[in-house]
């Protein structure tokens, strides 16, 4: 049971350091990715503070807002999860969503 809570865990704080790097990246403030996907600014804090625990509608929601799809937002955190569990968080830079796709 613990495997899990831990696992939990670091899917919301991977996903906590993808919402905000991505925001950050375009310059955005929470107040305007907040309005760009119809979500309240508070909540967009709490989430990239990993303090809240958004439903997938949110998840997508907040993709939306970043221009993002939801597959590319959850593929981004996914990676993420494996960069920390891996304990190469240092190690390795975090993604550079300014890059077009190959």
């Amino acid at each position: 049971m613990e495997d899990k809570k831990a696992t939990h865990k670091l899917l919301y704080l991977s996903l906590a350091e993808v919402i905000s790097s991505k925001r950050k990246s375009l310059k955005m403030t929470q107040q305007q990715l907040a309005s760009a996907s119809g979500i309240d600014r508070v909540f967009i804090s709490n989430v990239e503070q990993g303090k809240r625990k958004p439903s997938f509608g949110s998840v997508a929601s907040i993709a939306r807002g970043l221009n993002l799809s939801y597959a590319k937002l959850v593929g981004e955190c996914e990676k993420c999860m494996n960069r920390d569990s891996t304990g190469t968080h240092s190690e390795v830079p975090a993604p550079d969503y300014n890059q077009e796709p190959a």
